[in-house]
């Protein structure tokens, strides 16, 4: 029994989950409240992404050893795996109450709260973790994270200093760094740590995708919209008052600026570029990777399921850009600037969605995101193609009764007017409506893909 014990040790060092696994199960045959093969168990189900299976793998744990905190340190591990920060901090919680001492407890309630964009009680949290163990690792690396977002740069610093300074041969000790010398705005500097990182742990996906964010955010106009983005996610919704408040006056300008001759060049391009400047904000993440595709020098940074996805991007992107040269030209030639057509920002956004695809890990998932996915961009080439093909018939019976001869009464034109509006307002309702949905949707794209996640088959 003991040889299998260690056979199990040796097997979770080398990652070999599937026979880790066997070996688990082998000795639970022997004795089903073994908490220790239940604690193997739990980890090879991990690695292999046996999600539900992990969970209640760490759930005997607890009940096989109710006063111990590691069962309740599983089962906070494997509720962040599932995207479900809340219960993971609960678990975790309840670890340390188990155990106060045991700075790895605060580490990963540290953890859910940096997901949860809770990142002042994240510092705190790590800073009661390292007042029980000062050079506790995943602590300090929580820490400096919660730090960055908060945009306290120097104290992220020395925080990131001290890890290197502890095991410089440590991948996450360098990502860590890297992530905030990016925040800091040094991307130039974070692509060494990065690249050191990659060195260390090939597979690294915190690593590629850093390195990603590196050599994008070398262009000043991508470094703004990263901290555009850091702002919205360190303030939550009160970002989001924000910024539909700034739209809101934006869009305010042209009738305030109306009686002065020289604003309206201006004005317009100010309206154009808070729309594009949105649009970047949105496919800021499509945009920096066909950028790093574009170079022969960081294409090896971008994953296969990162090039699938922004490739599949690119017919979006299009009607983007169709629809903002269209909408802009059109408006500025009518004076009608302030009446953004609601697909301007509808096909950036299902950007998001097909995103959310393949940052999927399990192709159960895919599939039901992709029907989703498809099922959004049909309805919208659908009303678009109806909005062009009534809009035409709509000017073509408009103009017919404006242009009558000879002319009508007051009182019958008012009825053919009627007649001519009553259908096609209540058609483009409708599609406003179908658009506010599919905005919706895409909004909380990833609350959709963490949804399905929770409840998708451990596979085979």
């Amino acid at each position: 029994m003991i040889s299998l014990h260690l056979r199990l040790g040796s097997l979770l060092q080398r990652g070999q989950h599937v026979e880790l696994e066997a070996a688990a199960r082998e000795l639970l045959g022997h004795n089903m409240e073994d908490s220790t093969a239940w604690t193997y168990l739990c980890h090879a189900l991990l690695g292999q992404q046996k999600l539900a299976a992990a969970e209640e793998a760490a759930r005997r744990v607890q009940a096989t050893e109710p006063e111990s905190d590691s069962g309740s340190y599983l089962l906070a591990l494997v509720l962040l795996e599932r995207n479900q920060p809340k219960e993971a901090l609960l678990a975790a919680r309840e670890a340390i109450r188990q155990d106060p001492q045991d700075s790895v407890n605060y580490a990963i309630a540290a953890r859910s709260l940096n997901q949860l964009s809770r990142y002042p009680e994240a510092e705190k949290m790590a800073g009661a973790g390292l007042a029980e163990n000062g050079g506790c690792d995943s602590c300090l690396f929580q820490l400096s994270q919660a730090q960055s977002m908060l945009g306290r740069h120097d104290e992220a610093d020395e925080v990131t200093r001290t890890l290197l300074a502890d095991d410089p041969e440590d991948a996450s000790n360098h990502s860590a760094r890297g992530f905030h010398l990016l925040l800091a705005g040094d991307p130039v500097a974070a692509r060494g740590h990065f690249l050191e990182a990659l060195r260390l742990r090939p597979n690294s996906s915190d690593a590629r995708d850093g390195l990603a964010q590196s050599l994008t955010n070398r262009n000043p106009l991508f470094r703004l919209v990263l901290k555009f983005s850091v702002l919205c996610d360190r303030w939550g919704w009160k970002a989001l008052v924000v910024v539909i408040g700034g739209f809101m006056l934006l869009l305010e300008l042209p009738k305030r600026t109306k009686g002065i001759p020289w604003a309206s060049i201006p004005v317009s391009v100010l309206l154009a570029a808070g729309a594009l400047f949105m649009v970047l904000v949105i496919c800021h993440r499509s945009f920096s990777t066909l950028m790093l595709l574009a170079h022969r020098e960081t294409r090896f940074v971008v994953s296969r399921d990162e090039r699938r996805a922004a490739l599949w991007c690119l017919p979006l992107l299009g009607m983007t850009g169709v629809t903002f040269f269209f909408w802009f030209y059109a408006a500025s030639r009518t004076g009608a600037l302030t009446r953004f057509p609601g697909q301007l920002f509808v096909w950036p956004l299902l950007t998001t969605l097909v995103w959310e695809i393949f940052d999927a890990i399990r192709p159960w998932v895919r599939r039901r995101l992709a029907w989703i996915t498809g099922f959004a961009v049909a309805a919208m080439m659908t009303t678009s193609v109806l909005s062009i093909l009534l809009g035409r018939s709509f000017g073509k019976d408009l103009a017919a009764v404006l242009l009558e001869k000879p002319a009508s009464t007051k009182e019958l034109r008012r009825a053919k007017l009627q007649e001519v509006l009553a259908p096609n307002l209540k058609f483009f309702e409708r599609i406003r409506l179908l658009e506010m949905s599919v905005i919706l949707l895409c909004a909380f794209s990833e609350n959709v893909r963490q949804f399905l996640e929770r409840r998708a088959p451990d596979p085979e």
